[in-house]
């Protein structure tokens, strides 16, 4: 999000889930909270709030999303931390935020502009956010793909060596 142009949204997804004990079950409160200068200008930072019962596929919800906040000013949605909703331990929620700079500026924007999502439930509470400092991960697993590909390049050596035997084998007779 640091480098923003206006008009050209930035797409925030964070995904909301527990795994406490069976045993355990619970409440996770769910907010946004903001803070910075591009949040208190009413000319700065724009956004729009989208929730999803399932991961988003692209910029859609497949499980029927709702809307939190239409297309507004940071500075008129922020008066404090923005109550997303609450969910139990055995559901998920994903948060779709796209925040802009306005299209037009009479002048554009200056200073920086902090957004997190803060989950509370279940004795932790869990920050993810787009400042320094924010301790949860809010990127894309990579382990599954990443496993996938060490698994084709142990192939296709696999194979080489076995094509490089079958070779020589023909050689010789």
């Amino acid at each position: 999000m640091q480098g923003m142009l206006p008009g050209v949204p930035i797409t925030w997804e964070i995904g909301v889930t527990a795994h406490p004990p069976v045993s355990d079950p619970g409440t996770v409160d769910i907010s946004l909270v903001a803070s910075g200068a591009l949040v208190a200008d009413p000319t700065g930072l724009w956004l729009t709030v989208d929730l999803c019962p399932v991961r988003w596929v692209g910029a859609s919800c497949p499980g029927g999303g709702t809307s939190l906040v239409g297309r507004d000013a940071a500075s008129r949605v922020f008066n404090g931390p923005l109550a997303v909703g609450s969910i139990s331990t055995a559901q998920q929620l994903w948060v779709g935020v796209r925040a802009f700079l306005p299209s037009n500026p009479s002048t554009l924007p200056t200073g920086f502009g902090n957004l997190a999502l803060v989950a509370s439930g279940v004795g932790t509470t869990v920050i993810a956010g787009t400042s320094t400092g924010s301790t949860a991960y809010t990127g894309v697993n990579i382990e599954r793909p990443l496993q996938c590909a060490l698994a084709a390049i142990t192939l296709g050596l696999a194979l080489a060596l076995i094509a490089r035997g079958v070779r020589r084998r023909r050689e010789t007779v």
